[in-house]
């Protein structure tokens, strides 16, 4: 992950990125990025291998004219998209002065679940929430069945340029 965000961040640097733009491009970016990290699940092979346990996402990092456009995707078991799915719809739906005490209470550990996670969670919510706050809810999700037991969790996030 840091090679990459090395990258991203030599990319906006290059592109000529306004400093404080680019400060909420990358945070985006880090939330992203480790959202498909860490919550991830590797899919199977049939050959035992570091590689085939390795946690597989996707990500892209577009410009369009009035912003920025981060994608993500990595693979989730189909029982946890009715959970994230309400997570997500009930985020959209909060304040953004009630989104950032959620995160500030979330980071100094005061607030019990504020929204449902999963139990085998570590602090999930705090990168939706930042996510969230720096775009002013201005994300997608969808989810792209794999097979029965499997789908792609796919985020599409717009940071404008105003």
């Amino acid at each position: 992950i840091n090679s990459l965000l090395r990258i991203m961040k030599e990319k906006l640097t290059l592109w000529g990125v306004e400093h404080k733009l680019m400060r909420r491009v990358y945070s985006v970016l880090v939330e992203s990025m480790e959202n498909v990290s860490k919550h991830g699940i590797p899919l199977q092979r049939r050959l035992s291998t570091p590689l085939s346990r390795a946690r597989r996402g996707i990500f892209i990092l577009s410009y369009e004219g009035a912003g920025f456009c981060i994608t993500t995707g990595n693979y989730i078991k189909n029982s946890l998209e009715l959970e994230l799915s309400k997570k997500i719809e009930r985020l959209k739906t909060l304040d953004n002065s009630v989104l950032k005490e959620l995160y500030r209470k979330r980071l100094l550990g005061t607030q019990e679940e504020v929204l449902p996670d999963d139990p085998d969670d570590d602090g999930a919510g705090v990168g939706i929430l930042d996510i969230a706050i720096k775009t002013d809810k201005n994300f997608e999700h969808a989810f792209v069945p794999i097979d029965d037991k499997i789908s792609m969790f796919i985020m599409n996030i717009r940071i404008n340029i105003n």
